[in-house]
Protein backbone atom coordinates (compact mmCIF):
# COMPACT_ATOMS: atom_id res chain seq x y z
CA UNK A 1 0.00 0.00 0.00
CA UNK A 2 1.14 3.51 -1.16
CA UNK A 3 2.28 6.06 1.44
CA UNK A 4 -1.04 7.85 1.15
CA UNK A 5 -3.12 4.53 1.02
CA UNK A 6 -3.00 4.04 5.13
CA UNK A 7 -4.66 7.26 5.97
CA UNK A 8 -7.75 5.29 7.82
CA UNK A 9 -5.55 2.74 9.24
CA UNK A 10 -3.28 5.73 11.00
CA UNK A 11 -6.49 7.55 12.14
CA UNK A 12 -8.26 4.22 13.29
CA UNK A 13 -4.55 3.47 15.33
CA UNK A 14 -4.68 7.31 16.87
CA UNK A 15 -8.43 6.73 18.09
CA UNK A 16 -7.09 3.71 19.77
CA UNK A 17 -4.77 5.21 21.83
CA UNK A 18 -6.28 8.30 22.39
CA UNK A 19 -9.67 6.50 23.45
CA UNK A 20 -7.50 3.97 26.01
CA UNK A 21 -6.58 7.83 27.60
CA UNK A 22 -10.34 8.68 27.75
CA UNK A 23 -10.49 5.50 29.44
CA UNK A 24 -8.39 5.56 32.03
CA UNK A 25 -8.96 9.28 33.13
CA UNK A 26 -12.86 8.60 33.20
CA UNK A 27 -12.38 5.88 35.17
CA UNK A 28 -9.04 6.42 37.86
CA UNK A 29 -10.79 8.87 40.16
CA UNK A 30 -14.64 6.96 40.65
CA UNK A 31 -12.75 3.43 41.17
CA UNK A 32 -9.85 5.11 43.33
CA UNK A 33 -12.61 6.65 45.26
CA UNK A 34 -15.08 3.21 45.39
CA UNK A 35 -11.80 1.44 47.39
CA UNK A 36 -10.88 4.64 49.78
CA UNK A 37 -14.89 4.91 50.92
CA UNK A 38 -15.08 0.78 51.36
CA UNK A 39 -11.45 0.91 53.51
CA UNK A 40 -10.49 4.56 54.24
CA UNK A 41 -7.15 3.97 55.77
CA UNK A 42 -3.73 5.88 55.19
CA UNK A 43 -2.14 2.88 53.31
CA UNK A 44 -4.61 2.82 50.86
CA UNK A 45 -5.17 6.51 50.52
CA UNK A 46 -1.05 6.27 49.43
CA UNK A 47 -1.76 3.74 47.26
CA UNK A 48 -4.34 4.99 45.28
CA UNK A 49 -3.22 8.96 45.21
CA UNK A 50 -0.80 7.60 43.82
CA UNK A 51 -2.23 5.88 41.07
CA UNK A 52 -4.28 8.95 39.99
CA UNK A 53 -1.13 10.44 39.69
CA UNK A 54 0.48 7.96 37.57
CA UNK A 55 -2.52 7.69 35.39
CA UNK A 56 -2.96 11.33 34.81
CA UNK A 57 0.82 10.86 33.38
CA UNK A 58 -0.12 8.03 31.27
CA UNK A 59 -3.32 9.60 30.13
CA UNK A 60 -1.32 12.02 28.88
CA UNK A 61 1.45 10.02 27.14
CA UNK A 62 -1.39 8.05 25.15
CA UNK A 63 -2.56 11.43 24.07
CA UNK A 64 0.75 13.47 23.22
CA UNK A 65 3.50 10.53 22.67
CA UNK A 66 4.06 7.82 20.40
CA UNK A 67 5.48 3.98 21.56
CA UNK A 68 5.33 1.73 24.09
CA UNK A 69 7.70 2.70 27.24
CA UNK A 70 4.65 4.33 29.50
CA UNK A 71 2.31 1.37 28.35
CA UNK A 72 4.76 -1.19 29.67
CA UNK A 73 5.32 0.90 32.78
CA UNK A 74 1.57 1.09 33.16
CA UNK A 75 1.37 -2.87 33.18
CA UNK A 76 3.95 -3.23 35.49
CA UNK A 77 2.38 -0.61 37.98
CA UNK A 78 -0.94 -2.39 37.56
CA UNK A 79 0.62 -5.98 38.14
CA UNK A 80 2.29 -4.62 41.26
CA UNK A 81 -1.05 -3.40 42.76
CA UNK A 82 -2.68 -6.63 41.74
CA UNK A 83 0.65 -8.73 43.51
CA UNK A 84 -0.01 -6.39 46.40
CA UNK A 85 -3.64 -7.03 47.02
CA UNK A 86 -3.17 -9.19 50.16
CA UNK A 87 -0.58 -6.53 51.81
CA UNK A 88 -3.86 -3.91 51.67
CA UNK A 89 -6.10 -6.25 53.48
CA UNK A 90 -8.43 -5.56 50.08
CA UNK A 91 -9.86 -9.13 49.71
CA UNK A 92 -10.34 -9.72 53.48
CA UNK A 93 -12.55 -6.27 53.73
CA UNK A 94 -14.22 -7.13 50.41
CA UNK A 95 -12.78 -4.22 48.82
CA UNK A 96 -11.28 -6.23 45.92
CA UNK A 97 -14.14 -4.90 43.11
CA UNK A 98 -11.93 -1.01 42.86
CA UNK A 99 -8.74 -3.21 41.31
CA UNK A 100 -11.02 -5.94 39.64
CA UNK A 101 -12.69 -2.24 37.83
CA UNK A 102 -9.41 -0.50 36.88
CA UNK A 103 -8.15 -3.68 35.45
CA UNK A 104 -11.00 -4.51 33.54
CA UNK A 105 -11.07 -1.22 31.73
CA UNK A 106 -7.38 -1.18 31.55
CA UNK A 107 -7.10 -4.66 30.10
CA UNK A 108 -9.82 -3.62 27.40
CA UNK A 109 -7.93 -0.48 26.46
CA UNK A 110 -4.82 -2.42 26.11
CA UNK A 111 -6.52 -4.30 22.75
CA UNK A 112 -7.31 -1.00 21.22
CA UNK A 113 -3.85 -0.21 21.13
CA UNK A 114 -0.89 -3.09 21.19
CA UNK A 115 -0.54 -5.67 18.94
CA UNK A 116 -2.56 -8.80 20.04
CA UNK A 117 0.48 -10.69 21.05
CA UNK A 118 0.92 -7.53 23.64
CA UNK A 119 -2.74 -7.00 24.36
CA UNK A 120 -2.74 -10.84 25.49
CA UNK A 121 0.37 -10.15 27.49
CA UNK A 122 -0.27 -7.16 29.24
CA UNK A 123 -3.83 -8.92 30.41
CA UNK A 124 -1.84 -12.17 31.24
CA UNK A 125 0.63 -9.81 33.61
CA UNK A 126 -2.21 -7.71 34.95
CA UNK A 127 -4.62 -9.99 35.71
CA UNK A 128 -2.74 -13.21 36.28
CA UNK A 129 -1.58 -11.60 39.81
CA UNK A 130 -5.00 -10.58 41.19
CA UNK A 131 -6.38 -13.79 40.20
CA UNK A 132 -3.43 -15.69 42.06
CA UNK A 133 -4.19 -13.06 45.39
CA UNK A 134 -8.38 -14.02 45.79
CA UNK A 135 -7.68 -17.95 44.96
CA UNK A 136 -5.03 -17.57 47.76
CA UNK A 137 -6.78 -15.69 49.82
CA UNK A 138 -9.72 -18.46 49.58
CA UNK A 139 -12.06 -15.27 48.12
CA UNK A 140 -16.06 -15.94 47.92
CA UNK A 141 -16.03 -18.04 44.11
CA UNK A 142 -18.41 -14.32 42.76
CA UNK A 143 -15.33 -12.87 43.63
CA UNK A 144 -12.45 -15.32 41.85
CA UNK A 145 -15.97 -15.34 38.74
CA UNK A 146 -15.40 -11.57 38.64
CA UNK A 147 -11.86 -11.40 38.16
CA UNK A 148 -11.62 -14.25 35.74
CA UNK A 149 -14.40 -12.05 33.62
CA UNK A 150 -11.50 -9.74 32.81
CA UNK A 151 -9.79 -12.27 30.21
CA UNK A 152 -13.43 -12.61 28.55
CA UNK A 153 -14.11 -9.06 28.62
CA UNK A 154 -10.07 -8.06 27.10
CA UNK A 155 -11.06 -10.86 24.26
CA UNK A 156 -13.83 -9.30 23.25
CA UNK A 157 -12.26 -6.21 23.24
CA UNK A 158 -9.73 -7.52 20.80
CA UNK A 159 -12.40 -8.87 18.84
CA UNK A 160 -14.40 -5.63 18.26
CA UNK A 161 -10.71 -3.93 17.62
CA UNK A 162 -9.86 -6.63 14.83
CA UNK A 163 -13.27 -5.68 13.33
CA UNK A 164 -12.66 -2.11 13.45
CA UNK A 165 -8.63 -2.29 11.98
CA UNK A 166 -10.19 -4.93 9.46
CA UNK A 167 -12.80 -2.37 7.63
CA UNK A 168 -10.15 0.74 8.31
CA UNK A 169 -7.94 -1.77 6.58
CA UNK A 170 -10.58 -2.43 3.69
CA UNK A 171 -11.28 1.61 3.52
CA UNK A 172 -7.79 1.63 2.70
CA UNK A 173 -7.72 -0.41 -0.05
CA UNK A 174 -10.81 1.10 -1.73
CA UNK A 175 -9.26 4.55 -1.37
CA UNK A 176 -5.72 3.23 -2.32
CA UNK A 177 -8.21 1.77 -6.40
CA UNK A 178 -10.38 4.96 -6.14
CA UNK A 179 -6.77 6.99 -6.28
CA UNK A 180 -5.05 4.51 -8.60
CA UNK A 181 -7.95 4.86 -10.91
CA UNK A 182 -8.80 8.65 -10.42
CA UNK A 183 -4.48 8.80 -11.73
CA UNK A 184 -5.01 6.70 -14.81
CA UNK A 185 -8.18 8.70 -16.13
CA UNK A 186 -6.06 11.63 -15.68
CA UNK A 187 -2.94 10.00 -17.79
CA UNK A 188 -5.46 9.06 -20.20
CA UNK A 189 -6.76 12.19 -20.63
CA UNK A 190 -3.56 13.99 -20.68
CA UNK A 191 -2.40 11.74 -22.85
CA UNK A 192 -5.81 12.00 -25.25
CA UNK A 193 -5.82 16.15 -24.88
CA UNK A 194 -1.61 15.52 -26.12
CA UNK A 195 -3.68 13.53 -29.39
CA UNK A 196 -5.95 16.09 -29.66
CA UNK A 197 -3.22 18.93 -29.79
CA UNK A 198 -1.06 17.34 -31.95
CA UNK A 199 -3.62 16.37 -34.33
CA UNK A 200 -4.28 20.07 -34.31
CA UNK A 201 -1.28 20.65 -35.08
CA UNK A 202 -0.72 18.42 -37.90
CA UNK A 203 -4.08 19.72 -39.51
CA UNK A 204 -3.44 23.26 -39.57
CA UNK A 205 -0.05 23.19 -40.49
CA UNK A 206 1.57 21.09 -42.66
CA UNK A 207 -1.64 18.93 -43.34
CA UNK A 208 -3.10 22.26 -44.26
CA UNK A 209 0.05 23.37 -46.83
CA UNK A 210 0.31 19.88 -48.30
CA UNK A 211 -3.41 20.33 -49.17
CA UNK A 212 -3.27 23.48 -50.93
CA UNK A 213 -0.30 22.65 -53.18
CA UNK A 214 -1.85 18.81 -53.31
CA UNK A 215 -4.88 20.31 -54.91
CA UNK A 216 -3.59 22.66 -56.85
CA UNK A 217 -4.87 26.22 -54.89
CA UNK A 218 -1.68 27.63 -55.05
CA UNK A 219 1.26 26.71 -57.12
CA UNK A 220 3.92 24.97 -56.05
CA UNK A 221 6.88 28.00 -56.55
CA UNK A 222 4.86 30.41 -54.89
CA UNK A 223 7.13 32.79 -53.04
CA UNK A 224 5.22 32.25 -49.85
CA UNK A 225 5.64 28.60 -49.74
CA UNK A 226 9.37 27.57 -48.69
CA UNK A 227 8.65 30.27 -45.74
CA UNK A 228 4.96 28.66 -44.77
CA UNK A 229 6.51 25.21 -44.89
CA UNK A 230 9.50 26.53 -42.60
CA UNK A 231 7.01 27.66 -40.20
CA UNK A 232 5.36 24.36 -40.20
CA UNK A 233 8.50 22.20 -39.26
CA UNK A 234 9.25 24.59 -36.94
CA UNK A 235 6.17 24.09 -34.89
CA UNK A 236 5.78 20.78 -35.32
CA UNK A 237 9.84 20.27 -33.96
CA UNK A 238 9.07 22.74 -31.00
CA UNK A 239 5.38 20.41 -30.56
CA UNK A 240 5.77 19.84 -26.86
CA UNK A 241 8.98 21.10 -25.82
CA UNK A 242 9.29 23.05 -22.33
CA UNK A 243 7.44 26.53 -22.87
CA UNK A 244 8.64 30.65 -21.40
CA UNK A 245 5.90 31.45 -19.00
CA UNK A 246 4.71 34.57 -21.28
CA UNK A 247 4.54 35.25 -24.91
CA UNK A 248 3.51 38.34 -27.24
CA UNK A 249 0.64 37.57 -29.21
CA UNK A 250 1.56 40.11 -31.97
CA UNK A 251 4.96 38.63 -32.82
CA UNK A 252 3.54 35.13 -32.71
CA UNK A 253 0.55 36.94 -34.86
CA UNK A 254 2.90 38.85 -37.42
CA UNK A 255 4.64 34.80 -38.04
CA UNK A 256 1.04 33.23 -39.00
CA UNK A 257 0.75 36.26 -41.20
CA UNK A 258 3.70 36.38 -43.10
CA UNK A 259 2.68 32.85 -44.27
CA UNK A 260 -0.70 33.59 -45.59
CA UNK A 261 -1.10 34.08 -49.42
CA UNK A 262 -3.22 36.88 -50.09
CA UNK A 263 -1.84 39.74 -51.85
CA UNK A 264 -4.94 41.53 -50.10
CA UNK A 265 -4.74 41.37 -46.67
CA UNK A 266 -5.70 44.43 -44.05
CA UNK A 267 -3.94 43.82 -40.88
CA UNK A 268 -4.57 46.41 -38.11
CA UNK A 269 -2.31 45.25 -34.93
CA UNK A 270 -1.53 47.59 -31.91
CA UNK A 271 2.51 47.42 -31.02
CA UNK A 272 2.48 44.79 -28.33
CA UNK A 273 0.34 42.19 -26.27
CA UNK A 274 1.83 40.00 -23.67
CA UNK A 275 -0.07 37.16 -22.35
CA UNK A 276 0.45 34.13 -20.64
CA UNK A 277 2.26 31.46 -23.28
CA UNK A 278 -0.60 29.24 -23.61
CA UNK A 279 -3.01 32.04 -24.00
CA UNK A 280 -0.95 33.86 -26.70
CA UNK A 281 -0.26 30.18 -28.61
CA UNK A 282 -3.55 29.18 -28.73
CA UNK A 283 -5.46 32.63 -29.92
CA UNK A 284 -2.34 32.77 -32.64
CA UNK A 285 -3.18 29.10 -33.26
CA UNK A 286 -7.13 29.05 -33.56
CA UNK A 287 -6.24 32.78 -35.80
CA UNK A 288 -4.02 30.34 -37.71
CA UNK A 289 -6.98 28.02 -38.78
CA UNK A 290 -9.35 30.69 -38.98
CA UNK A 291 -7.11 32.15 -42.25
CA UNK A 292 -6.66 28.50 -43.70
CA UNK A 293 -10.03 28.10 -43.60
CA UNK A 294 -10.15 31.31 -45.78
CA UNK A 295 -7.72 29.91 -48.27
CA UNK A 296 -8.87 26.90 -48.73
CA UNK A 297 -12.55 27.31 -49.05
CA UNK A 298 -13.21 31.23 -49.04
CA UNK A 299 -12.58 32.29 -52.41
CA UNK A 300 -11.66 35.36 -51.10
CA UNK A 301 -10.07 38.60 -52.29
CA UNK A 302 -9.35 40.64 -49.22
CA UNK A 303 -8.71 39.57 -46.06
CA UNK A 304 -8.79 41.50 -42.71
CA UNK A 305 -7.44 40.96 -39.65
CA UNK A 306 -7.40 42.62 -36.16
CA UNK A 307 -6.35 42.60 -33.09
CA UNK A 308 -7.80 44.80 -29.97
CA UNK A 309 -7.03 44.53 -26.29
CA UNK A 310 -8.54 46.73 -23.62
CA UNK A 311 -6.82 45.75 -20.54
CA UNK A 312 -9.81 43.13 -20.47
CA UNK A 313 -10.82 41.66 -23.19
CA UNK A 314 -8.33 40.44 -26.10
CA UNK A 315 -9.91 40.21 -29.14
CA UNK A 316 -8.91 39.41 -32.70
CA UNK A 317 -11.51 39.52 -35.77
CA UNK A 318 -10.79 37.63 -38.84
CA UNK A 319 -13.24 38.88 -41.92
CA UNK A 320 -13.56 37.72 -45.62
CA UNK A 321 -15.22 39.00 -48.42
CA UNK A 322 -15.48 35.25 -49.89
CA UNK A 323 -18.69 33.06 -50.70
CA UNK A 324 -19.28 32.25 -47.20
CA UNK A 325 -21.10 29.33 -46.02
CA UNK A 326 -24.08 28.17 -43.69
CA UNK A 327 -22.41 27.97 -40.09
CA UNK A 328 -25.09 24.69 -38.81
CA UNK A 329 -24.64 22.63 -41.77
CA UNK A 330 -21.26 23.03 -44.00
CA UNK A 331 -18.52 20.51 -44.05
CA UNK A 332 -16.26 23.32 -43.99
CA UNK A 333 -17.47 23.79 -39.93
CA UNK A 334 -15.75 20.35 -39.35
CA UNK A 335 -12.20 19.35 -37.76
CA UNK A 336 -10.35 23.10 -38.46
CA UNK A 337 -13.50 25.35 -36.79
CA UNK A 338 -14.68 22.29 -34.33
CA UNK A 339 -11.78 21.45 -32.82
CA UNK A 340 -8.51 23.91 -34.00
CA UNK A 341 -10.79 26.53 -33.29
CA UNK A 342 -14.04 26.66 -31.26
CA UNK A 343 -12.09 23.35 -28.95
CA UNK A 344 -9.37 25.58 -28.64
CA UNK A 345 -10.51 28.73 -27.84
CA UNK A 346 -13.13 26.22 -25.28
CA UNK A 347 -10.51 24.79 -23.79
CA UNK A 348 -8.42 28.44 -22.95
CA UNK A 349 -11.77 29.17 -21.15
CA UNK A 350 -12.44 31.87 -24.44
CA UNK A 351 -15.27 31.64 -26.96
CA UNK A 352 -14.81 31.53 -30.74
CA UNK A 353 -17.85 33.35 -32.52
CA UNK A 354 -18.55 32.49 -36.34
CA UNK A 355 -20.92 34.24 -39.00
CA UNK A 356 -21.08 34.33 -42.25
CA UNK A 357 -23.11 34.65 -45.25
CA UNK A 358 -22.73 35.20 -49.05
CA UNK A 359 -20.80 38.32 -48.55
CA UNK A 360 -17.99 36.94 -46.50
CA UNK A 361 -17.22 34.95 -43.21
CA UNK A 362 -15.99 36.64 -39.82
CA UNK A 363 -14.36 34.63 -37.22
CA UNK A 364 -13.85 36.30 -33.47
CA UNK A 365 -11.86 34.77 -30.89
CA UNK A 366 -11.91 36.71 -27.53
CA UNK A 367 -10.11 35.53 -24.59
CA UNK A 368 -11.13 38.02 -20.90
CA UNK A 369 -8.42 38.08 -18.24
CA UNK A 370 -8.75 36.78 -15.19
CA UNK A 371 -10.68 33.85 -16.33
Amino acid sequence: MDAGGDRTSRLVARFGRHYAAYIRAAVIVPTCAIGLLRSPDAELALVTSALVGWSAFYAWYLLRREGTVAVAVDVAVLALLCASVPWIDAVEESNVGWIRLLVTFSCIAYQWHLSPLAGLGAVLVTAGPLTTAVVLADADGSVVASVLWIVAAAAFSRVVWQLIQRGAHTADRLATRTERAREAQQVAATVRLREQELANALHDTSATTLLMVGSGQVARDAPWLVPRARRDLELLVDFGDRVPPDAELVALLRVELSAVPFDRIDVRLPSTVALPFRVARTLADAAREALNNVVLHAHAGKVEVALTDDGDLVRIAISDDGVGFDVATSRSHGRGLRHCVRGRMADLGGVATISSSPAGTTVVLEWRRGV
